[in-house]
């Protein structure tokens, strides 16, 4: 499970984190219920973090009336401050049974650096890969070399 969110739930800069309560301990009642990997992807303060704001051992636990526990999320801040560098996240989605659900990697913007891939050798619709910068988006995944050879 993806969420991508605009808003950065957990940026103690904001002062009106409390609007966000009702949606927090939604979620993570939900998470904990759902028992799988839970991705929550977050711009707003633009500060690459990964981090389980929903674990009770987090120091942003406790931002939040009635966060419960759910120790499944992961939460990625995707970079773009000002003073940050100029990147998108590539997300590596695996729906197979029992394997690790997502990869993930920032990519500089004007990288020409040879593309990593943790699926290499799969099928290029075994996999979906979402780039969450400022906004995000969907997009197909780039077949691999072996793939665009075969034509597939």
């Amino acid at each position: 499970m993806v969420l991508i969110f605009q808003a950065d739930m957990w940026d103690t800069a904001e002062p009106t984190l409390a609007g966000y309560d009702a949606l927090v301990a939604q979620i993570g009642r939900l998470a904990a219920a759902f028992g799988k990997p839970v991705l929550l992807l977050e711009g707003d303060s633009h500060v690459f973090t990964v981090d389980n704001p929903y674990s009770a051992a987090s120091p942003l636990h406790s931002l939040h009336a009635e966060t419960p526990v759910a120790q499944n999320v992961t939460r990625i801040v995707v970079e773009g401050s000002d003073a940050g560098r100029t990147e998108y996240l590539r997300v590596t989605v695996n729906p197979r049974p029992k394997a690790v659900p997502f990869a993930w990697e920032r990519v500089p913007s004007a990288s020409t650096a040879r593309r990593w891939d943790p699926h290499a050798g799969r099928r290029a619709s075994d996999r979906m890969v979402i780039r969450a910068s400022s906004s995000a988006r969907l997009l197909p995944p780039e077949p691999t070399a072996s793939e665009r050879s075969r034509g597939t």
